[in-house]
């Protein structure tokens, strides 16, 4: 499988089981395709004893320890200048039966670096940083707020609110909790004035401009009339 370091370099690290009779195992780890010389209990195998039925009933690590779970070959310290990689491995999912050795799964939980991909933002107001390992890291979360009368607000400068007496204090919350809404990334604010007041206003601005338009016309035609009028002795 492939491990990688503090520095994000990627290892190969591979396991080989050597039978020391009946359901007894001795396994041992190589890591980048020679035994880790360097690291601690360096030669020492992973004893393992199967039942009779085939489970894993027993495990001895190069530390001592008894645990499945978190089977440890020792701590490794790679050449790349990285931290010493304290590896375990969980071997509980082993079996030996009376069949050719095969893998049936293998999952890891370590990553290689990765770069800054994008930015996303969810309904609760959390900023993720995403990144091309397949990682990504909560930088925050957007505060709300929420007042009594929100037509009450005073505006200041474009889309910039304060509140004032008749809005009441502002009462903080998390995106989608209880009295605020959830936050759409990526959208445009609907509109927040009367949309009907708005369009009357539009209609009686038209009409005023249609009737002084009008004005300009006949007073232009006026003004023709007047040059054209011929000169008398």
């Amino acid at each position: 499988m492939t491990l990688y370091d503090s520095l994000g370099a990627a290892h190969t690290a591979s396991i080989y089981f050597v039978n020391t009779g009946g359901s007894t195992w001795d396994a041992y780890e190589y890591i980048d395709g020679s035994a880790p010389a360097n690291a601690v209990n360096a030669g020492k195998p992973v004893k393992l004893t199967y039942s009779n039925s085939g489970a894993l009933t027993g495990v001895v690590d190069a530390g001592g320890g008894i645990n499945p779970d978190a089977v440890s070959f020792g701590a490794y310290t790679p050449t790349t200048g990285a931290a010493a990689m304290n590896v375990t491995f969980n071997l509980a999912s082993t079996t030996q039966y009376g069949n050719t050795f095969g893998v049936t799964s293998v999952t890891q939980n370590g990553y290689t670096t990765g770069q800054l991909s994008g930015v996303s933002v969810s309904s609760t107001g959390v900023v993720q940083a995403n990144y091309t390992n397949g990682q990504s890291t909560a930088l925050g979360q957007v505060a709300v707020a929420n007042f009594a009368d929100q037509q009450g607000l005073q505006q200041v400068a474009n889309t910039n609110w304060v509140q004032t007496f008749a809005s009441g204090q502002p009462v903080y919350g998390q995106a989608g909790g209880a009295g605020v809404g959830n936050i759409e990334s990526g959208s445009l604010e609907q509109s927040n004035v009367d949309i009907t007041a708005q369009l009357v206003n539009m209609i009686t601005a038209q009409r005023a401009f249609q009737a002084n338009a009008e004005m300009v016309s006949t007073e232009n035609a006026i003004t023709q009339t007047t040059i054209n009028i011929p000169n008398q002795q």
